[in-house]
């Protein structure tokens, strides 16, 4: 899921081409417009929200800077070849 700059770098990268997406989305939009109160709204409360995305990246790039992780990929390696040198025989 894509959330402001993201999204908009997404859509002005690949518009949609197809007639019933494009149709759903503008369908949606109007659909939105109705109830612009509640979307206000909803809008101000994730304003609130940290950029989820961005921390889940931070997250793992984190997990996977730490020494056990490389030892355990180098494992994992080791183990998959020693399973798969197993079923040739």
């Amino acid at each position: 899921m894509y959330t402001g700059k993201r999204l908009l770098k997404q859509w002005l990268c690949a518009p949609l081409c197809n007639p019933r997406a494009i149709n759903d989305r503008l369908d949606a939009v109007e659909d939105l417009m109705k109830i612009s109160d509640v979307v206000a709204d909803i809008s101000e409360l994730l304003r609130k929200l940290p950029d989820l995305e961005r921390l889940l990246s931070k997250l793992v790039f984190f997990l996977f800077s730490l020494p056990v992780y490389h030892n355990l990929s180098v494992l994992n390696l080791f183990c998959e070849s020693f399973v798969s040198k197993e079923k040739m025989q």
